[in-house]
C-alpha cells in the first residue's frame, strides 16, 4: 500500500512513514524523510530549542531554567557521581545538559547526573541495595584481577 506525503507531495509505500494509532490510517501525515528534516530545521532554532528546555524542566521537575542553572553551578557543572562534565551529544551534536535525578516516589530532585550515570542507577531501578550487589560484585571480580 502506499500514501501521499504531505509535505514532498510524493506518493510512498507505507512504510516510509511513522505509525500512529490515534490517526484514522493508522500513519502520520509527513513522511520519515520530510517529519526528521523538519524536526532538526525545528531544533536548530536555538529560540525554540530554548523554550522546549524550558517548558519541559518546568512541567518534568518544576525548574526554571535559571534554578536549573543554579543547581548545575552549585556542583561546579558536573555529574553529582562521577565528576565528569556531560560527554553525551544529542542525534544533532549539541552538547547534551546533565539529566535532572529525582526520586520517583516523591519527585524530590537529588542532583544532576550525566547521561551514563542517569541511565546506570536508573537501569537498577535507583535500588540502594541493588547497587551494592552491583560493588560487592565488581569487588569480588577485581580482587581475582579479572
Amino acid at each position: 500500500m502506499s500514501k501521499v506525503c504531505s509535505g514532498c507531495r510524493e506518493t510512498k509505500e507505507l512504510t516510509e512513514f511513522w505509525r500512529r494509532s490515534d490517526r484514522k490510517n493508522g500513519y502520520v501525515s509527513r513522511c520519515k524523510e520530510c517529519r526528521n528534516k523538519a524536526q532538526k530545521e525545528a531544533y536548530r532554532e536555538e529560540p525554540k530549542r530554548a523554550d522546549n528546555r524550558k517548558q519541559k524542566l518546568k512541567v518534568n521537575f518544576g525548574l526554571s531554567v535559571e534554578e536549573y542553572d543554579s543547581l548545575s553551578k552549585k556542583q561546579g557543572d558536573v555529574c553529582a557521581i562521577c565528576k565528569e562534565p556531560e560527554k553525551a551529544l544529542s542525534r544533532l551534536g549539541h552538547p547534551k545538559y546533565l539529566a535532572v535525578d529525582h526520586c520517583h516516589t516523591t519527585g524530590k530532585i537529588r542532583g544532576l547526573l550525566c547521561h551514563n550515570c542517569n541511565i546506570g542507577i536508573g537501569n537498577l531501578k535507583d535500588s540502594v541495595s541493588l547497587l551494592k550487589e552491583a560493588i560487592d560484585y565488581l569487588n569480588r571480580y577485581e580482587e581475582e584481577g579479572l
